[in-house]
């Protein structure tokens, strides 16, 4: 986990300039496609009025705050690299304004979500770090044009530049998703650990169907397989040892059995098992040999 926690700001600056790189990806390379100057104009607008309407829409409706950061922030910058993209395959402005009008909506995404996941991740110490970032979407921007700088040297047409840069606002997105998401939870974070889950199963099929008692922390094995019961638990204290991750006890129960607990909202529930999971994947990182974890219940 100590790596995983060095890798995070690298993370979101490097994602923050791949993710920018898209913004004027076009104008770097528009005298090259055959645009007037009016149609040039015309083009940088629409990326502004969509990054407008894009940071209008997902505050309005909260979005950053109802979904995870990260996953909106991979979701949107993916997006933007695909419709870069396209731009290579014609050169018809109607199509061009209205691509660009979209990444512009994508953006939204891009610049603000990751200064959110930075606020979230540093709450102290935040200033220098903004600063860091500020400094990386500046980059970012301009990148389209160094990489075109390249490619006419080497003699590589214009759609090059667009390619090059959707490669990297992709890889951008990647790295934001390998790293972050698992680190604050989501879609890609449960997928994950129902993974880690089974492979640590299967390496305690011998002493399935026991029951492992210590002190502070008492869980019950299922029968084997993956996490299927309603009570699936591991002593995490050995897990731990030495190492500096501080991972909660988990005392798991019937609690998520919404007729043993039908006062708990669907929404409590959720996020119970979600902590859990959570728990139980920093616990399985911190032991390379999934010996011993806390595996939250996977409904």
């Amino acid at each position: 986990m100590a790596i995983i926690d060095w890798l995070v700001l690298p993370t979101i600056v490097f994602a923050q300039f791949a993710g920018t790189s898209l913004w004027f990806a076009p104008n770097a390379v528009i005298s090259q496609v055959g645009f007037d100057q009016d149609q040039v104009a015309a083009l940088v607008s629409c990326v502004q009025a969509g990054f407008i309407l894009g940071t209008l829409t997902l505050t309005y409706f909260t979005v950053a705050d109802r979904f995870s950061p990260p996953a909106l922030f991979v979701l949107m910058t993916f997006a933007g690299a695909v419709l870069n993209a396209i731009c290579i395959f014609t050169s018809s402005f109607p199509v061009w304004a209205l691509l660009r009008t979209v990444i512009g909506f994508t953006l939204a995404g891009v610049y603000p979500v990751g200064m959110k996941i930075a606020a979230q991740e540093y709450p102290s110490g935040l200033g220098a770090r903004l600063g860091v970032l500020v400094g990386a979407l500046t980059l970012g921007t301009a990148f389209p044009w160094l990489v075109r700088g390249v490619g006419d040297s080497a003699g590589l047409p214009y759609e090059g530049t667009i390619a090059a840069v959707s490669v990297l606002a992709s890889v951008g997105a990647a790295s934001m998703a390998l790293v972050m998401i698992p680190r604050q939870g989501g879609p890609g974070a449960a997928c994950l650990r129902a993974i880690l889950a089974c492979c640590y199963d299967n390496e305690r099929q011998e002493d399935s169907g026991k029951t492992s008692e210590h002190e502070g922390n008492k869980f019950t094995h299922s029968e084997g397989g993956c996490v299927t019961g309603s009570s699936v638990n591991v002593d995490i204290g050995q897990s731990i040892g030495k190492s500096d991750i501080a991972v909660p006890v988990i005392e798991k129960q019937d609690t998520f059995n919404q007729e043993a607990d039908p006062n708990r909202s669907k929404g409590e529930r959720q996020g119970q098992k979600q902590l859990m999971g959570i728990q139980a994947l920093r616990a399985i990182l911190a032991d390379s040999g999934f010996r011993a974890a806390a595996i939250g219940y996977f409904g």
